[in-house]
Formats: structure tokens, C-alpha cells, sequence
């Protein structure tokens, strides 16, 4: 599964360090800490593998800045097989 997103707006990209990009096969909103997860440097896309087949995931990113400390998560973005990410975050998502 490939994930890009747009960096945040909040941050100039000098500040930030880096990216952890949650993900599950089981959507618990209130348990987004304990999701898998695989962290990033100052980039906006990630490939992850090793997942279920056939299987829709959920994902949430969120920014490590400079004093290493971790901005909000995005808004979960949920894969629906087509290549397309179904959000409402400010930040853009696509899974492939």
C-alpha cells in the first residue's frame, strides 16, 4: 500500500522532521496510538507492506517537527480499493 499526503500547513518544511503514519484493518478512531505504524523523514509518501489482501485499511499521518514533538493526526483516511483515499482532512491522501 502506497500513502502520500500534502505537508501540513501549520508547519514550513524545515520544521519538520518527519512523519508517523498509523494504519489498521480495524477502525477505532479513539485507538489511533496503538495502530501499527512506520515512521518517515521529511517526506509525503510512504509504501507499506506485508498487508492482507482484499483487506481495507484505515490511515492517519501526522507530523514530527524539529523539537520532536508530534502534531495532530490527520483525519483517518479509509482505502477503498481504487486506488483512492475517502477523507475529509485538510491533508491529501492516496493509496495505491
Amino acid at each position: 500500500m502506497e500513502i502520500s499526503w500534502d505537508a501540513p500547513a501549520a508547519f514550513s518544511s524545515a520544521e519538520i522532521l518527519g512523519y508517523a503514519v498509523h494504519y489498521t484493518a480495524h477502525v477505532t478512531p479513539t485507538d489511533i496510538d496503538r495502530w501499527p505504524s512506520v515512521s518517515t523523514g521529511p517526506v509525503t509518501s510512504v509504501r507499506i507492506g506485508q498487508l492482507e489482501p482484499q483487506t481495507v485499511y484505515a490511515a492517519a499521518v501526522r507530523a514530527r517537527s524539529a523539537d520532536n514533538r508530534f502534531g495532530a493526526f490527520s483525519d483517518i483516511a479509509v482505502d477503498n480499493h481504487v486506488g483512492m483515499l475517502m477523507t475529509t482532512s485538510p491533508a491529501v491522501f492516496c493509496l495505491q
